[in-house]
């Protein structure tokens, strides 16, 4: 393969990142453009999009990093940076695997959901019983008496534009994506210096 063919046709790990994040960010800006114009069906199409390429540059670069044949560089610290820098990362890759693999996840006005399969267990004990709700504000409320448990896989919970992060608050769910995305745009623009980051700015 000659020079000139990889100067005209982009690939590698540098370039797969920059593509994802500027995916990511144009998706983000549609969703946020079509929730002003009450295009919801549209406006989770786009989050939901831009969520699928927030996480293609963690996978990315994890496959990089893993392959055996590649020298060790520049991406081999990210896993570390990225777990310890960049909000919302679980509830990022809860999102792309309940939607993609599990039900689609769809925002509407005042529509509650909760995705995620959650196992409840009761013991032999009197009295033991237990129960799990969300409210219409995206607040979730667990109920267990006598040794019961509840375990949520993942979970995703929704209501209308908002989601509800690991500390059981909720946020729109396009500034969870902003603001991922402005910590995410730290670490990546330093290590894939070759790529024109100021058009992709936060």
């Amino acid at each position: 393969m000659t020079s000139e063919f990889l100067d005209v046709f982009p690939q590698g790990v540098d370039f797969s990142v920059f593509d994802h994040f500027g995916r990511a960010k144009f998706f983000l800006e549609q969703a946020v453009r079509l929730q002003n114009d009450d295009d919801w069906k549209v406006f989770s199409w786009c989050i939901n999009s831009s969520i699928y390429s927030c996480r293609a540059i963690k996978e990315v670069i994890e496959n990089y990093v893993e392959d055996p044949t590649t020298p060790q560089g520049r991406w081999h610290d990210f896993d570390a940076v990225y777990f310890e820098k960049v909000r919302h990362v679980e509830m990022i890759g809860s999102y792309r695997v309940q939607d993609f693999h599990r039900s689609a996840i769809s925002f509407v006005p005042n529509f509650t959901a909760q995705h995620g399969a959650v196992k409840i267990k009761t013991s032999k004990q009197f009295g033991s019983e237990a129960e799990a709700s969300i409210d219409s504000a995206g607040k979730v409320s667990e109920t267990k008496k006598r040794n019961a448990s509840i375990k949520f896989d993942r979970p995703i919970f929704i209501s209308s534009g908002n989601i509800t992060l690991e500390n059981n608050s909720t946020m729109p769910v396009q500034n969870m994506v902003q603001e991922y995305l402005e910590d995410l745009y730290k670490l990546v623009s330093a290590r894939a210096q070759s790529h024109p980051w100021d058009s992709l700015a936060m």
